[in-house]
């Protein structure tokens, strides 16, 4: 009789603990995901890959989580408030997570996401540093952020495109095209000024901002082109948002018949010559795998920040031959990709 009562006693001890253990995994907290990006093409597909790696990562590890509605940040400084304000009501709306993409969805924001001590996972901010987000990178940060810079240095891309372009007798004054309100393209420009070894180039600065349109001007480009001549030309954000305007962009093309060097593919396809390029979507992954960190107990502070050293080569071969530019075969043989 008291090994009956021992077997029943245990069978319901067993019973319990497994139901127990199905109430807690059937009530485990959903992890509220916010997301502020930037509206250029790179910010999509950082967003994407960040995306489809942090479903798989939480499927595999049976954590439950909420993507709100993106919200996308504003390019120009005077609106910095709105962005701050979109950032708030995301976690108003709940948000355990903010993830910023580029540099103006992270740099106005982190003041007032600091306060919160909620995690904010930042990554495409082309210089996180001298932005004030982080101190250093590979060291953690002590504080509720943490994230990945964007892309390969200035300098590293000078060097890239002079191997890309060897022949200094036809390519020697190289134009940096941007936008003077953009935050990360006066930061980019500094840094380009303070360089000591330009790798061979003249720089010219092409600011093509129209204080009287309040926007981008592809006719104010074009004549400043005229004016300073280089022999090819390369920018960052206002490029790539330019290069969405598939008019204006063709428009470039046609009256600036030298080569245009993009950072997306989508610069490429378009008829840019090439380019040196971030592996956007990995970013993202990358992105994806602090926040699962995060989600698995992690401090943000604790998690340090990274600088990505990966980088993509496209060459449009066709858009070569119409300009009568001949790439070496070993840049070439080291393009990622080729059209």
């Amino acid at each position: 009789m008291r090994w009956n009562v021992i077997k029943i006693i245990s069978i319901c001890a067993v019973f319990c603990f497994v139901n127990t253990a199905i109430c807690k995994a059937s009530d485990k907290k959903q992890t509220v995901i916010g997301i502020l990006r930037v509206a250029p093409p790179f910010g999509v597909e950082i967003e994407q890959g960040f995306k489809d790696t942090l479903i798989s990562l939480s499927q595999e590890a049976g954590n439950k989580i909420q993507f709100l509605p993106t919200k996308i940040a504003h390019s120009e400084s005077k609106y910095f408030d709105e962005n701050i304000a979109m950032a708030q009501e995301l976690l108003e709306q709940g948000a355990d997570i903010l993830i910023t993409i580029g540099t103006q969805a992270s740099v106005p924001v982190w003041p007032a996401i600091k306060k919160t001590g909620i995690p904010m996972i930042f990554s495409g901010v082309t210089f996180p540093i001298e932005g004030g987000l982080i101190k250093e990178f590979n060291n953690p940060t002590g504080e509720n952020i943490t994230g990945i810079s964007y892309g390969v240095t200035p300098e590293a891309r000078l060097e890239l495109f002079r191997n890309m372009f060897s022949d200094e007798s036809r390519f020697n004054k190289l134009g940096f095209v941007y936008d003077g309100n953009v935050l990360q393209e006066t930061i980019y420009v500094k840094r380009l000024k303070a360089l000591v070894d330009t790798k061979g180039w003249e720089i010219v600065f092409l600011d093509f901002y129209d204080p009287d349109q309040g926007k981008i001007s592809c006719e104010l480009l074009l004549e400043k082109l005229k004016q300073s001549t280089p022999d090819l030309i390369f920018g960052w954000f206002s490029l790539d948002q330019l290069s969405s305007d598939e008019e204006q962009f063709k428009k470039l093309q046609d009256l600036y018949k030298k080569p245009i060097l993009g950072i997306t593919s989508k610069f490429t396809d378009e008829g840019a010559i090439g380019g040196v390029l971030t592996n956007h979507f990995s970013l993202g992954a990358l992105q994806a795998k602090i926040v699962d960190k995060i989600i698995q107990g992690e401090k943000a502070g604790a998690i340090p920040p990274m600088e990505p050293v990966e980088y993509l080569i496209e060459l449009n071969l066709k858009k070569a031959a119409e300009l009568g530019v001949e790439f070496d075969l070993d840049v070439m043989a080291a393009a990622d990709r080729l059209i």
